[in-house]
């Protein structure tokens, strides 16, 4: 074959530049754990595989290894941990830092961020691609190498249509992400990422000195070849790129097949070595490894789809499996789950303590309890309500409205009916999906002026739950959505009148300033400082009521201090005009309106919506009552 021709002189070249030869320095972050956000099966894995292998066959030392892994994986420990490599890595070492996580990005400013394990909903608590850069900047390495294994991570590359030859001499700043601006794959559960997987094949593959540029060839190849993704990576724009690149070098000790294979610690790695050497020495231990990921994948699955089924399915396949007591454990959780759930659907004292009895030591038996107190004296209320009626039948009550109310245990605000479009436009800020526009037409009625006080509860149940108890006038809060049913049963017993926790709707027109409303996004303002005590200012805690400012109708703390409770079950919101709209016992979750010491600005807002458990008492719940037109009587 004829030798290829070069254009240009020949030129005696000087001699070749060594490239300095520091440390390796690794910083690695993998989270599965996520409690606000979907959970990953194998993110954990993966980062763990990446640094095992870099510390088990190339230039890596264990001691230059920083890990966090889940909750260890904090915001503020990411960027502890970034923050401290800038005083430790000097000019001759080398630095890799890989990210195994979700990802999100902001699409109006295709801005991209790391979501760290600790982050809810807010885009303030994930981790800017500038902010990592900025703190790259600071690091004063030879050679910089991130990799990025998330959602959206394309977003940090900058495209050049500069070419410049890669020599390790040269300092390099240089990003492999697993995709461009994409969602990505996390992989079968027990299996790494796509992405993950073929870096971790390349690198316990090849022979000799490996440079990024091949290793980056070969991922992006194929990992589009086994997901729809697209890996992409770029120098990272301004932080001072020479053209270099980082060249993985095999140690001179390379270990054997077999411990690359326990690195790993997948089907990937281990079901590879008996079928490479079958008559190995270790091809026993191989094969028992691989029956244990096996039994570890089909346990992984039936939890993820979390049936009887799926049980069943599980303790067929490995009936000695090392989790068939947890299946066992798990398939008697669930029958207990589907009965408790028939028992709330019927909702009656009956059928109550009929599961009691089934399942004297379940984690629903709280709940039942409380349900049939509330059942018995709501039966009790209505037979004293049936004998009142039927010897005042002679001479019909005066029926006073509830605007004329002026003496009661609590203060309330008369509230003219009217009709408003229920929900959040599409444009409104921190806006959530169940949040649909949608006319709804109340009718008159009063609502309390203030969440009720611990005092006031103390007075009627005789004891404070409030986890805060700062004083007479704090809200009372840490109560469930059945613990105020029984508040109010008593309350009505004491007071002679019929109090209830207001509807959705009531609440929610009550909050925007009734016929009087400004349009607001809080209860009164556009500023939540101004009406409210949130995260931003209530200092981790409750604070008395009416210390802020009141809406147009002189409700107070609708927006923060305490979430509260409403009378209704959640559902989706209908498209159609409504009037009067309650929703009934779905045997779900209720209604829980207005934000609170501890929620962001856009939780917050009059349209916000939420829901949870009507047997969870939370330190940050309470409720205010309300009280139809109808509903109060004098003889």
């Amino acid at each position: 074959m004829a030798q290829e021709s070069k254009r240009g002189l020949k030129i005696p070249q000087k001699p070749a530049k060594k490239a300095p030869k520091g440390r390796n320095y690794l910083m690695v972050i993998g989270i599965n754990a996520y409690q606000h956000f979907t959970p990953l099966n194998n993110a954990v894995g993966d980062a763990k595989a990446i640094k095992e292998l870099l510390v088990a066959r190339y230039q890596f030392q264990e001691e230059d290894v920083m890990e966090l892994y889940d909750q260890q994986a904090t915001r503020k420990n990411i960027l502890r941990g970034l923050r401290s490599l800038e005083d430790q890595i000097t000019t001759e070492d080398n630095l890799i830092v890989y990210f195994a996580g979700h990802g999100t990005m902001n699409k109006r400013k295709t801005k991209g961020f790391w979501i760290p394990v600790d982050a809810e909903s807010h885009q303030d608590e994930y981790i800017a691609n500038s902010r990592i850069k900025d703190h790259l900047d600071e690091v004063e390495a030879h050679h910089i190498y991130l990799i990025v294994d998330s959602c959206f991570s394309g977003s940090i590359v900058n495209r050049s249509s500069a070419f410049s030859e890669r020599v390790e001499t040269l300092p390099s700043r240089r990003v492999l992400t697993s995709g461009r601006n994409e969602v990505v794959s996390d992989g079968k559960p027990g299996k790494h990422s796509p992405f993950a997987n073929c870096l971790i094949t390349y690198l316990r593959t090849h022979q000799g000195s490996l440079p990024a540029s091949e290793l980056e060839l070969h991922v992006k190849k194929n990992t589009s070849r086994s997901a729809s993704q697209s890996p992409d990576s770029a120098y990272i724009y301004g932080l001072g790129d020479q053209g270099g690149e980082f060249v993985f070098h095999p140690k001179q000790d390379e270990e054997n097949e077999w411990q690359m294979a326990e690195v790993i610690g997948t089907f990937d790695g281990v079901e590879q070595y008996p079928k490479a050497d079958p008559e190995g020495r270790d091809a026993a231990l191989a094969e028992e490894k691989l029956a244990i990921l096996k039994d570890e994948t089909a346990w992984q699955q039936a939890q993820k789809t979390n049936n009887l089924t799926a049980y069943r399915v599980y303790l067929r396949d490995f009936p000695e499996g090392i989790h068939h007591e947890e299946a066992h454990q798990q398939m008697l959780t669930i029958e207990e789950t589907a009965d408790w759930w028939k028992a709330k659907q019927r909702d009656n004292v009956t059928t109550y303590k009929e599961f009691l009895v089934d399942y004297p030591e379940s984690g629903y038996v709280v709940e039942a309890e409380a349900r049939i107190r509330v059942l018995l004296a709501s039966e009790k209320a209505s037979a004293v309500a049936k004998s009142q009626a039927k010897t005042q039948q002679a001479s019909p009550p005066k029926v006073v409205l509830a605007k004329k109310i002026t003496e009661g245990p609590i203060e309330m605000v008369w509230i003219e009916g009217g009709t408003f479009m229920m929900g959040s436009p599409e444009g409104e800020e921190g806006r959530y999906n169940i949040e649909i526009q949608h006319e709804v037409t109340v009718s008159s009625f009063a609502i309390g002026k203030y969440p009720v006080t611990q005092k006031e509860w103390n007075e009627v149940m005789g004891e404070n739950p409030s986890y805060f108890k700062g004083g007479d006038d704090w809200p009372v809060e840490q109560v469930s959505w059945y613990d105020v049913q029984e508040f109010i049963l008593k309350l009505n017993q004491q007071t002679g009148k019929v109090y209830r926790m207001p509807t959705e709707a009531e609440w929610e027109f009550a909050a925007r300033g009734g016929n009087l409303s400004k349009g607001y996004i809080y209860a009164g303002s556009n500023l939540l400082e101004d009406v409210g005590w949130f995260k931003g200012n209530a200092g981790k805690k409750t604070h008395p009521v009416g210390q802020k400012a009141a809406n147009e109708l002189g409700l107070y703390d609708m927006s923060g201090n305490v979430r509260e409770w409403c009378e209704d079950w959640f559902a989706f919101y209908s498209t159609e005009k409504l009037t009067d709209p309650k929703v009934s016992n779905t045997g779900g979750e209720t209604v829980i309106r207005g934000g609170g010491w501890n929620n962001l600005p856009q939780d917050c807002r009059s349209s916000n919506r939420d829901f949870g458990p009507p047997y969870d008492p939370i330190e940050d719940l309470g409720f205010r009552l309300a009280l139809s037109p109808s509903q109060e009587v004098v003889q």
